[in-house]
């Protein structure tokens, strides 16, 4: 029979077994499925980068977007107005994209430094009003000059 004391150590130990594969699993998959986030300057400056995905985001630059004759792809430039990258898309635009808007795009940087985005999110004001509330604020600004 076994001491109180050994079972306790025992068991101990069993769970910090399971509790340390359980946290390197974590670890592994949030390592495998973590997305950076850089901007054009950051990316010029890193020597190494993720071969994984990463996001890169900064300002479309105005009249750079081109598009495909062949459908939805085409190509725009990114800027955070230090360095400027060449990004590819292949898939459709959100709405709120158009030149001179913040945009992050998610894909990979090829060994050209030109980024292949597989999907592009658009930035929008954070100051989100709805129609009726812009009306009623417009009204009541009206009522005040009166």
């Amino acid at each position: 029979m076994i001491s109180k004391k050994k079972q306790r150590l025992y068991y101990i130990a069993f769970f910090l077994i399971i509790f340390g594969a359980g946290l390197s699993a974590v670890l592994y998959n949030l390592r495998t499925h973590l997305i950076f986030f850089y901007t054009p300057e950051e990316v010029s400056q890193q020597t190494s980068l993720p071969l994984n995905k990463i996001r890169l985001g900064g300002v479309v630059k105005e009249k750079s977007v081109k598009y495909s004759l062949k459908g939805l792809s085409g190509e725009f430039i990114l800027t955070d107005f230090k360095k400027d990258i060449l990004v590819f898309f292949d898939s459709p635009l959100p709405d709120l994209f158009r030149e001179g808007q913040g945009v992050v795009a998610e894909g990979i940087l090829d060994k050209k430094n030109v980024f292949k985005a597989t999907r592009i999110l658009a930035k929008h004001d954070e100051n989100y009003r709805p129609p009726q509330s812009s009306r009623e604020v417009e009204a009541s600004l009206k009522t005040l000059k009166e």
